[in-house]
């Protein structure tokens, strides 16, 4: 029960530090997102992606495929040729071959190459869908053209893969998400800064306030006295950073016997 009462004291106490110091915490919050998305808006390239198709089959030059047609086995069997067409696909020896195609070798090695395709099946069909990400439009749609012609070339047990069409010029640049990353920046400022004012807060070795006291510690240290705020936001004069004048200064300013008899 009493770390019960702890715990919601200490969590109690924590709203109340991050309440107090949101004016620090917004601005620093604001500056991250604003950093996060004018760098990804202004320093980020912009990529453009060409995508293709192809259709894998297992039935190539099967005379009862035309009398009989693909069979739900077929399908089944095509679409686990898919994973190993997209295996294929990433393999060393097809991407110098991709190279090769496009006349691009020069350009990018087989792992940067890579890094910019990716392929995957369409619904868990025999479809194997391929995308090609790159800074230059064209480089993206000759090389996701060239991975057609690649993998037309591998032959797995009488399996091919063929494609169903040819990738276009991509005409727009493809999203940087901007407006996400502001966001993702805003969250992390915010909870940086949350995360410093609470810990800046519990490293003090000064006590807060008597109702600090004797929420934390009841009656366990009974509070005798408090120092009284003299002045203050009444019209108290305090020195540079925040800190009051000492109480001589009232004392004698304020209690002087040769002042009063005059």
């Amino acid at each position: 029960m009493e770390e019960k009462k702890m715990l919601e004291i200490d969590i109690r106490h924590i709203a109340k530090i991050l309440l107090k110091k949101l004016w620090l915490i917004l601005p620093i919050a604001l500056i991250c997102a604003v950093i996060l998305a004018g760098y990804t808006s202004f320093f980020v390239a912009d990529t453009y992606t060409a995508t293709t198709q192809m259709y894998v089959s297992n039935v190539v030059d099967d005379p009862n495929a035309v009398l009989y047609g693909i069979t739900s086995s077929d399908f089944m069997a095509a679409s686990g040729l898919v994973n190993a067409y997209q295996a294929i696909l990433t393999n060393d020896n097809s991407l110098k071959l991709i190279l090769q195609e496009t006349g691009l070798q020069n350009t990018y090695s087989a792992s940067e190459l890579r890094s910019m395709i990716s392929a995957s099946p369409v619904s868990e069909t025999p479809v194997l869908e391929i995308q090609v990400v790159s800074t230059n439009p064209q480089h993206a749609q000759m090389i996701a053209n060239a991975t057609t012609k690649v993998l037309n070339e591998y032959d797995l047990r009488g399996a091919s893969a063929q494609a169903i069409y040819q990738a276009s010029l991509p005409q727009t640049p493809d999203s940087k998400g901007t407006l996400l990353k502001g966001l993702i920046g805003f969250l992390v400022g915010a909870l940086v800064s949350s995360v410093l004012v609470i810990l800046l807060d519990f490293t003090r070795d000064t006590v807060h306030s008597d109702d600090w006291l004797r929420e934390m510690y009841g009656e366990k240290i009974p509070v005798l006295s408090v120092i009284p705020i003299v002045g203050g936001a009444k019209g108290g004069k305090r020195k540079k950073y925040g800190y009051y004048e000492r109480y001589g200064y009232y004392s004698s300013k304020h209690n002087d016997p040769k002042k009063d008899s005059n």
